[in-house]
């Protein structure tokens, strides 16, 4: 069951969101079909691949579990402990996060050189120590190895961290407001970034700028749901099937909406709407956080995340298991299938031994609801 909390917030259904997530990330970067018949065929394979989740509701949950956290303990307690919100989110996050840059810049040209096989290519550092390897990326492209280059949604997290418990603190009456100004300003900074500026969409889908639509619908659904006023009561009242319509909408935006800025507007909202509808929709079609399986995985989400790219260069390179190394070749499904257990024992071994340890610590200070990742 879902619990409510104001000193302990956690939302049971949210764990089979972050494993289907992950699943939708995992399968953009090693599963690559061959090209569809027909329209039908390729709104299938979109449908079941599930592209339209991925890291943007990754990020929209992270906003909103972090948000509804804060604002619970500034109900509670009338603050806001910003060193406890700090010290937790280092806890959550850098303990795999710094074993994978350990990995990737110590142990695989380590591997390379055992396999005497080309050592794989590496960036600067300090991009991914100090989480600005979006922008790293953006100046400089990602001609690097494939196990770096998913970071730049951990470093556009970090930041977002790093601001965002600030102003909760300092403007939460106004935090409404604060939003809704992000929110257009992100909007408006996109388009001119594409047609004003010309520059490259794929640099845009990784700005921080463009990700605070995300980080915004998240943030507001949890404003929402902890004032229960007026726009809570209208989404009780809503009836069953116009929240089902969202879940199809979803996919179908995906598919039809070719304006990147537009579709995660949709993308955004949607993905709220669904956070609401497992976290306090008691009418709900389906309850996501029945399996104990999925709700594990779910879990160990993070970890899926970081490691399942480096867990795909070694297969491919060290094992030769994939044959080109380019990440969007065409992979079959046995291939995906080990690469994906592969993972699922990595993160697994990687919560038991690392991760669990370093969360008691910060479950002895404060019990907080569980990170989006």
């Amino acid at each position: 069951m879902t619990q409510h909390s104001l000193t302990n917030p956690y939302f049971k259904n949210l764990d089979a969101f972050r494993f289907l997530s992950f699943l939708g990330v995992f399968l953009s970067h090693t599963l690559v079909l061959p090209s569809p018949t027909n329209g039908i065929s390729d709104f299938l394979r979109s449908f079941f691949t599930m592209y339209y989740l991925g890291v943007p509701f990754f990020f929209t949950l992270s906003s909103f579990l972090i948000t509804y956290r804060l604002l619970a303990e500034k109900q509670h307690k009338n603050a806001i402990d910003l060193l406890s919100f700090y010290k937790n989110r280092i806890l959550r996050i850098w303990p795999a996060y710094f074993i994978l840059l350990i990995a990737c810049f110590l142990m695989l040209p380590l591997l390379a050189g055992v396999l005497k096989i080309q050592s794989p290519s590496l960036p600067p550092v300090l991009p991914f120590l100090f989480f600005y390897a979006n922008f790293y990326m953006i100046e400089h492209g990602v001609a690097f190895t494939f196990a770096l280059t998913i970071l730049w949604s951990i470093s556009i997290e970090e930041q977002f961290y790093l601001v965002w418990g600030s102003v909760l603190k300092i403007l939460s009456k106004n935090l409404a407001l604060v939003i809704i100004l992000l929110f257009v300003f992100s909007i408006i900074f996109s388009y001119c970034y594409l047609y004003v500026l010309h520059k490259d969409s794929k640099n845009l889908a990784i700005h921080s700028i463009f990700v605070l639509q995300n980080f915004c619908t998240g943030a507001l659904i949890a404003l929402i749901c902890i004032k229960k006023e007026s726009v809570f009561v209208f989404l009780k009242k809503m009836p069953p099937i116009i929240i089902l319509s969202v879940y199809i909408l979803l996919p179908v935006a995906y598919f039809f909406i070719q304006d990147m800025v537009l579709l995660n507007i949709i993308k955004s909202i949607c993905y709220s709407v669904i956070i609401y509808d497992q976290c306090f929709n008691h009418h709900r079609f389906f309850n996501a956080g029945r399996s104990a399986m999925i709700n594990y995985l779910g879990k160990i989400s993070y970890g899926l995340y970081l490691y399942h790219a480096i867990v795909f260069v070694i297969l491919q390179k060290g094992f030769n298991f994939f044959g080109s190394p380019q990440p969007s070749s065409f992979v079959n499904l046995f291939q995906v299938v080990v690469c994906l257990a592969v993972t699922f024992i990595v993160a697994h071994a990687s919560y038991k031994f690392v991760e669990s340890k370093f969360l008691a610590l910060k479950n002895k200070t404060q019990a907080g609801v569980r990170p989006a990742r």
